[in-house]
């Protein structure tokens, strides 16, 4: 039980560096505004986050009311943590950007009652109707605190047609989430409470009834975003990608609410997904290159598989089935090291060939059909057992793969060619120059938007710029430091143009290396102005207009 809880603090500790890599961020004061209903799951994990990075989290618990004023009132965060209707509030009013949201907790409302009392029927309206009339006191949140749950429950009883009956009854409490019913619970005679569950579970005294029933419930997701002009931006952003961590779903649970983050690749019609944000270097934090492409909540596109894909792809509830085509762009290991083990027995849960594209070879690197003979062939192939994905017949249980219908973008047409047009989406490829391997960029458009997937490349051919232009989203590769040049990929400041240049709506960095973040984005600032995010593993970002 030791080695395993030494391994799960571990994970989760990689997790909360997962934005940017670890050595690259100085030890930070972040101050957040969050949520009381979030104030127990923040207490229990704020301290291992603070071990873990260096970093010291200042976290102000307050009503969503109390939050907004102090906002509108100038006072200055790093981030906020709020129920997510106060977070939109917050992107319409320009304070935060959307695509920067990230959920984290759901929390349901419902009622608790004092241990030993009778247990109220509440398992329909009708039935928490009459419970209501029958109690002889209820205790929920004073209004005037500025939560959002007393109004739902005032309406609530509304709707019921008891408000006159339970205005005799109501007892507020005097202070907000689980310090208030713990008072409330110790000082008078109520024995039933409404509220949010998770601020009952830490009260050892009450005992949880249940969430209210049908119609008359209200879910809340609790979301965190970075605010525009946060001081300390990268720190913010690694908390929020801690509190999305298997040990964060652990505590989440166990205070009472139910994690959320697995929603958020299927909030928007069109999203962007990365599973891998690294390269070919080892990292604890990042998977080599692997990308997908939601749409209505499907995964629809798979770019490159690097080493950690296959996990990645566990991780983020995808399905093989739902894919209408996968997309090499080229082939070094790091982009396709995981390719035999995503499709090992995929036949057996799907059925329908899957379109596959990549580049036609060189002297020095065979085309895509050759790659894949290399591999699959049922009399050549280095895993011959897997001779259906080219074609070959079952034999027996052997295993196999799914058939791919496998077509090569040739790269001596330096133009862009149309390569699939089905499902919704139009796919378009162009040629890259990545030293003399041949490779391939990608554009998407689909439900009104572009994503266009760059991969690794050095940024010079002109026709790049145009191919990129008005796009939603432009996923690039940082594989090098801030100051230095190769022949193999764009340094920063060339990202940055290539951006700038095209007008995108918001640049991805990823394929993210061992050095210094910091500097690499500070140089990628000098030629670019607009919307960035700092690519993570299994970061999820909506494609909008």
């Amino acid at each position: 039980m030791i080695r395993k809880n030494k391994l799960l603090s571990m994970h989760s500790i990689f997790i909360a560096l997962l934005v940017f890599a670890g050595n690259s961020i100085q030890a930070a004061e972040l101050k957040i505004f969050g949520a009381i209903a979030m104030q127990e799951i923040t207490a229990d994990l704020a301290p291992k986050f603070e071990r873990a990075t260096g970093h010291k989290l200042v976290v102000i618990p307050d009503t969503l009311g109390g939050i907004i004023k102090r906002i509108e009132g100038g006072e200055s965060a790093d981030l906020v943590m709020l129920p997510a209707p106060g977070i939109s509030n917050l992107v319409r009013q320009g304070k935060a950007a959307d695509a920067d949201v990230r959920n984290i907790a759901r929390s349901s409302v419902g009622m608790a009652i004092r241990k030993g009392s009778n247990k109220p029927d509440i398992s329909t309206p009708e039935a928490f109707r009459k419970s209501m009339l029958a109690s002889k006191s209820v205790f929920i949140s004073d209004p005037a605190q500025g939560g959002f749950v007393t109004p739902h429950l005032l309406n609530v009883f509304a709707r019921l047609g008891i408000s006159e009956e339970m205005k005799s009854k109501l007892v507020f409490t005097k202070t907000a989430g689980t310090a208030g019913i713990q008072e409330t619970i110790s000082s008078s005679n109520v024995d039933i409470g409404l509220n949010q569950l998770q601020e009952f579970s830490p009260v050892s005294s009450m005992e949880i009834v249940g969430p209210l029933p049908g119609d008359l419930g209200l879910t809340t997701t609790f979301a965190g975003v970075v605010l525009n002009g946060a001081k300390e931006t990268q720190a913010a952003q690694a908390w929020i990608s801690f509190l999305r961590s298997p040990e964060a779903a652990t505590v989440i649970r166990a205070k009472g609410m139910e994690v959320a983050w697995s929603e958020s690749c299927n909030a928007s019609p069109v999203t962007v997904q990365i599973l891998g944000s690294g390269g070919p270097v080892v990292s604890k934090d990042r998977a080599s290159s692997s990308y997908l492409l939601w749409i209505d909540g499907r995964s629809r596109m798979l770019v490159d598989m690097g080493g950690g894909a296959f996990l990645r792809f566990g991780q983020a509830e995808a399905k093989l089935t739902d894919l209408s085509l996968a997309a090499m762009s080229h082939f070094h290991p790091d982009h396709v090291a995981d390719l035999p083990a995503l499709f090992w027995l995929s036949n057996r849960v799907r059925k329908e060939p899957l379109p596959f594209f990549g580049p036609s070879g060189n002297a020095k690197v065979p085309g895509v059909n050759e790659f894949l003979s290399r591999l699959f062939d049922v009399e050549r192939g280095a895993f011959q057992v897997m001779g259906t994905a080219m074609g070959a017949p079952q034999v027996g249980d052997e295993g196999g793969g799914v058939k791919l219908d496998v077509s090569a973008v040739d790269i001596t047409k330096n133009e862009p060619i149309t390569i699939f047009e089905r499902d919704g989406m139009k796919v378009t490829a162009l040629t890259i120059p990545h030293g003399n391997i041949p490779a391939l960029a990608y554009r998407v458009e689909t439900r009104g938007v572009s994503v266009v997937f760059s991969s690794d490349q050095t940024g010079t051919n002109p026709k790049f710029v145009d191919f990129v232009r008005g796009s939603n989203v432009l996923i690039m590769h940082m594989a090098i430091a801030a100051g230095t040049t190769n022949a193999l990929h764009a340094a920063p400041a060339v990202i940055g143009r290539i951006a700038q240049q095209a007008g995108v709506g918001r640049l991805i960095v990823s394929h993210i290396g061992p050095f210094d973040v910091n500097a690499a984005v500070l140089e990628l600032r000098t030629t670019y102005s607009g919307p960035l995010t700092i690519g993570a593993d299994l970061q999820c970002t909506p494609v909008k207009q």
